[in-house]
């Protein structure tokens, strides 16, 4: 009998737990993959849809302050909607990190929350005797 309690005992404090830590793992690296972060910033400023202008040959002032601001708006569109999508990425990873922590938490409080249930059940069945 001790060995099915020592059994239980391993399998709720160290088998699952590996589990449910691996299972948020698995999310996180998912959030990485989907959201492209590591790609996201290497290409912050890089220019939107890589859409950019050539400056020709020859140098007029009139072409080339066209051309630059051009190429500078497609950049800075770039880099603000990576920047959002940087942001989504920093919000998914808390939320699954933060969800992780408290299903640990719930998963180790689990039998005595249990036990709580039935009492209380207990207790209001009586109360309405």
């Amino acid at each position: 009998m001790a060995s099915h309690r020592l059994k239980y005992l391993s399998w709720h404090c160290l088998k699952k737990p590996k589990q449910i830590l691996m299972v948020v793992k698995n999310f996180l690296a998912f959030g990485a993959y989907f959201f492209s972060a590591k790609e996201l910033l290497f290409s912050l400023f890089a220019p939107w849809k890589r859409q950019i202008e050539d400056y020709g040959k020859g140098f007029d002032f009139e072409v080339y302050f066209r051309v630059f601001s051009g190429n500078l708006i497609s950049r800075v569109i770039g880099c603000i909607v990576r920047i959002i999508f940087l942001i989504a990425f920093l919000i998914f990873e808390i939320i699954v990190f933060v969800l992780g922590i408290i299903s640990l938490i719930i998963w180790f409080f689990l039998p005595l929350i249990l036990i709580a249930g039935f009492a209380y059940g207990i207790k209001l069945i009586f109360a309405y005797v």
